[in-house]
């Protein structure tokens, strides 16, 4: 009997290995055609080119590595029927969209955190706290190349004319060739590289990190946002604008970023100079989105704001604090008052969570009419025209984890990817 048992596990070990085979085959022999990169392109609009109308539905979920506790803080990357993720685990995952399987993995040796995937048609490329950046196969996950920096890699890399852009925490930002991942120039800031850089023409815009020099948080180590030669590296303006989590953003002639000193800013892309600029009331730490003439920011006001693009003046704002009486007729699942139980010195204790829902890195997209955005437990739709909420889907237990922190949703083939601490999850109409 136990030759038996071992036999039929060894030729379902077999079958797997050979499915799983069969899966990396079609994906090498697929053409890889899509990139895919964060906040909607090398521009950063925050803008899906898809529309996805609320309400949505939970199709999947995915925890390939149960015992992490902090599973995904990046943001999902989908391409090709493909989403792309990094972990906590030190491993970049690939996903079947459509069901959430696993298609291969690759290590790191170091947190993934914060950086989301550059997904191009051969390679994927993905910072890590181990301080490199790294470039493995698209199609199978085998490793190509990896850079080291001199600190940890929490920028999302962009990808244009050959060449990687990123930033990392030693102050730098960097320009790689794709193909050997050799060093074309490096530029150096004030302050730690974490957003995005937003790539357009011949011009590459970064923003600084920066930390706060006094308790009033009112001098940052770092507060410039700069427009660097594409090609050099060499600076050709800078703006004084405040320390700045944001990837600058991209829209008819005009840079967008979020300010730590509250306001969201339009620059002249050309030249620098201040078109204009809306104070939120409280410190920005996300990317804004840019669609339709308006921009969507959060705040740690705790709100989020629509802000005309040509008067600077609010449409709408959107408190983050709300009540579920508030949501019941939008499809709410839960509210936000959780309650469970743990263990404690031998004994089951009743926790009792009330969320107070603020935007951190809360980075909105839009899609069509609406406007997405993950808060504390929560993913919420709103209507671009008027802030109102059309859909709320709630986390209820917490062991399910909290959207990501540092992440966005990602709309792509009619579905919702999001991170969160423990899983990825998918969405769709």
């Amino acid at each position: 009997m136990g030759y038996k048992i071992e036999a039929m596990m060894s030729r379902s070990l077999l079958l797997a290995s050979v499915l799983a085979g069969c899966v990396i085959a079609l994906l090498a022999d697929k053409v890889m055609a899509e990139e895919a990169f964060v906040h909607s392109g090398l521009t950063h609009t925050g803008a899906s080119t898809e529309i996805l109308q609320p309400p949505l539905v939970l199709k999947w979920t995915a925890d390939p590595n149960p015992s992490e506790y902090w599973g995904f803080h990046s943001s999902p990357m989908v391409a090709d029927g493909v989403a792309y993720i990094g972990s906590w685990d030190h491993h970049l995952y690939a996903f079947d969209s459509s069901t959430g399987d696993v298609l291969w993995q690759a290590s790191t040796e170091g947190k993934i955190r914060f950086s989301a995937p550059a997904v191009t048609k051969n390679t994927v490329y993905i910072g890590s706290e181990d301080n490199h950046l790294y470039a493995f196969n698209r199609s199978d996950g085998t490793f190509k190349w990896k850079f080291e920096t001199g600190s940890r890699v929490e920028c999302s890399p962009v990808v244009a004319g050959g060449v990687v852009f990123f930033g990392s925490r030693d102050h730098h930002v960097y320009a790689v060739d794709v193909q050997a991942g050799n060093l074309k120039w490096k530029f150096k800031a004030n302050a730690p590289v974490f957003g995005s850089p937003c790539v357009v023409a011949d011009k590459v815009y970064i923003t600084e990190e920066g930390l706060p020099l006094n308790k009033e948080n009112t001098k940052w180590e770092g507060e410039n946002i700069y427009c660097l030669d594409i090609e050099t590296g060499a600076k050709i303006w800078e703006f004084e604008g405040g320390a700045s989590y944001s990837a600058p953003v991209y829209d008819n002639g005009t840079v967008y970023f979020g300010s730590m000193n509250g306001k969201v800013y339009g620059l002249n892309a050309e030249t620098g100079q201040v078109r204009g600029s809306f104070d939120t009331g409280g410190p920005i730490a996300a990317t804004p989105a840019v669609a339709h003439g308006v921009i969507y920011i959060g705040s740690l006001a705790k709100k989020i704001f629509a802000v005309d693009a040509t008067t600077w003046q609010a449409k709408w704002e959107f408190s983050t604090i709300f009540d579920a009486d508030m949501l019941q007729n939008v499809g709410v699942i839960g509210t936000r008052i959780l309650n469970y139980t743990k263990e404690e010195n031998g004994k089951q204790v009743e926790v009792r969570m009330t969320k107070d829902f603020y935007p951190r890195f809360v980075t909105p997209t839009v899609s069509g009419k609406h406007v997405y955005v993950t808060l504390g437990y929560n993913i919420i739709a709103l209507d671009a025209m008027s802030g109102e909420v059309r859909w709320n889907y709630v986390f209820l237990e917490p062991q399910q984890g909290s959207p990501a922190e540092g992440g966005r949703v990602e709309i792509k083939d009619g579905m919702l990817f999001v991170g969160t601490r423990f899983y990825v999850a998918a969405f769709t109409q």
